[in-house]
């Protein structure tokens, strides 16, 4: 994604936003204004948008009222991809009456965050014939403005994804562990999912290919529509219902409506109280499914983890799996084991998420890590989330050998009971294996590091040129003064431009007055020398 402050000169700001938009276009990138402080900057984008012909288009929620209205001609005869809103946990409510004035027939993808929705945007949607994708995140719907708004969607003869999520997840859609908040007024309820899907059904051609429904708080009636759907709808190849009331019984229909789907690639239910036996009914009618390839189970009550995993990589296409996702799911050293076992014959997995299973231990750690470094190194994993799975240092030790042998992109080790010991191994590996490890973001928040710890990271990390990391976050690692300052003093003799680093984030509470006086001076000469710091110092934890 490429990024404009649009408060240059009228003749700098055109020819920068030109240079830009046409190679946004080119490399189909969206292009996101940040804010519009010139009096001039409102026509100059107005007229850029399409003479350049820009196609994705995105806007934070503080340009709705004052630069919308002037845009919203030029967007719509030009602007494919819209994106407006803030970040979701950020989100200020705004009326959505102005975004309904921008979208026009060739819009094909709609994405709105932390809003309120009236009734207005519904009726404008129902002229966007070309409309493919919708979503919905963390919004409030004024009266009458869910109905309204679902029932134009589930119409729109185009629809093939939509995406609704009443409160907070990640950007893949997943749940926050700590942070799943649900708002009564921003969720479809039964009836909003009821609507919605009653307006897919009654489409004679219906192309829904992705539905994702999130913290929706949708009851038995809004399942059992569900449930007609997907019978009723062969080309579906994802779905999405975390956080829903589900249960083992309502698990078991949903996996006879799914029986016999050849080609099913994504299922995410995470949060939505199933036990072992519900998930194993759930599943059976995809134990041949050629494509699945995304599989969340986060959340749920697995009494026996370790028959889920057998059961789950023994399907005989376990090698498609991309991402396979168990957090907070009472996965122990024993379910560890069974799963590391399977794992050897996932060759494509690239994404593994085991956070918040205390029991799996050193030996499930070992077992599991292992397991990874014996594919074949085509391509380094994606993300390997170990959060809170009591690794220690024989788990960061495993963690060295697989970074060395394949590499991992975002690293998640946080609350692990990590010392400086096994901080050394996983640091100096990035260090000596930098074209193996491929390591961008490097999570140790919670873990034992300290002084010892916080200079082997100075030194193999935060001062090296080509370093891959871009993200450290050292957060409750009890750095102590000594640490601080060997922190501070890496930082600082970076020298400007020097390696991919840009976020190394601290907690105050983890030196001594000396500590913390070398990090504000560290933070204050890189804003001066370089603009901007790399260090953050963070009040708590979160």
């Amino acid at each position: 994604m490429l990024a404009a402050h649009a408060d240059s000169p009228p003749t700098a700001l055109f020819t920068s936003l030109c240079s830009l938009a046409t190679f946004a276009t080119n490399c189909d990138f969206p292009v996101r204004i940040h804010r519009l402080s010139s009096p001039h900057a409102v026509s100059v984008l107005a007229d850029l948008i399409s003479s350049a012909e820009i196609s994705r288009l995105a806007l934070p929620d503080e340009l709705l009222y004052d630069a919308l209205p002037e845009l919203s001609a030029s967007i719509k005869r030009t602007v494919v991809s819209l994106s407006v809103g803030q970040d979701i946990l950020e989100s200020k409510p705004r009326l959505a009456r102005l975004v309904s004035q921008a979208v026009g027939p060739v819009l094909e993808q709609l994405v709105i965050s932390g809003m309120e929705l009236d009734v207005d945007l519904g009726s404008a949607l129902s002229g966007c014939t070309a409309l493919r994708e919708v979503a919905v995140r963390d919004c409030e719907f004024s009266p009458g403005a869910c109905d309204a708004l679902v029932k134009t969607i589930g119409c729109a003869k185009s629809i093939e994804d939509i995406y609704f999520a009443g409160g907070a997840v990640d950007g893949k859609g997943r749940l926050g562990i700590f942070r799943s908040l649900v708002r009564q007024e921003t969720c479809l309820g039964d009836s909003g999912v009821c609507s919605l899907v009653a307006g897919l059904l009654s489409s004679k051609k219906c192309r829904i290919q992705r539905l994702s429904l999130p913290l929706s708080q949708m009851g038995p009636d809004g399942f059992a529509q569900l449930v007609r759907l997907v019978r009723a709808a062969p080309q579906l190849r994802a779905l999405g219902i975390s956080a829903n009331p589900v249960g083992d019984a309502q698990a078991a229909e949903l996996g006879g409506a799914i029986r016999k789907r050849r080609y099913f690639a994504e299922l995410d239910v995470s949060g939505c109280s199933i036990s072992t036996n519900g998930l194993i009914l759930l599943l059976s009618p995809l134990h041949g499914a050629v494509a699945l390839r995304y599989l969340r189970l986060d959340l749920n009550s697995l009494h026996t983890p370790s028959a889920v995993a057998n059961y789950i990589m023994s399907f005989p296409n376990a090698g498609f799996l991309v991402e396979l996702s168990l957090r907070g799911g009472g996965v122990d050293s024993e379910g560890a084991i069974a799963l590391s076992k399977a794992l050897r014959t996932a060759n494509n997995i690239a994404t593994l998420a085991l956070g918040v299973n205390w029991d799996i231990g050193p030996a499930g750690s070992v077992a599991i890590l292992e397991a990874l470094a014996s594919h074949p190194v085509t391509h380094p994993m994606e993300e390997l989330d170990l959060v809170y799975c009591h690794v220690q240092d024989e788990g960061a030790f495993a963690i060295a050998r697989f970074l060395k042998s394949r590499g991992c992109t975002r690293l998640k080790l946080d609350d692990n009971s990590i010392s400086s010991k096994g901080i050394q191994a996983i640091s100096d590996t990035i260090r000596s294996n930098a074209a193996t490890a491929k390591t961008t973001m490097l999570s140790l928040d919670g873990n034992d590091a300290g002084e010892v710890g916080a200079r082997f990271l100075a030194q193999d990390i935060i001062m090296q040129p080509d370093t891959a990391v871009v993200e450290l976050n050292l957060r409750g690692t009890g750095l102590g003064d000594g640490g601080a300052r060997a922190i501070a003093q890496a930082i600082m003799a970076r020298g400007k431009g020097r390696g991919a680093l840009r976020k190394v984030r601290v907690l105050q509470g983890d030196c001594g007055r000396d500590g913390m006086k070398a990090l504000l001076e560290a933070q204050d000469w890189e804003r001066k020398e370089r603009g901007e710091a790399v260090l953050v110092i963070k009040m708590n934890i979160c």
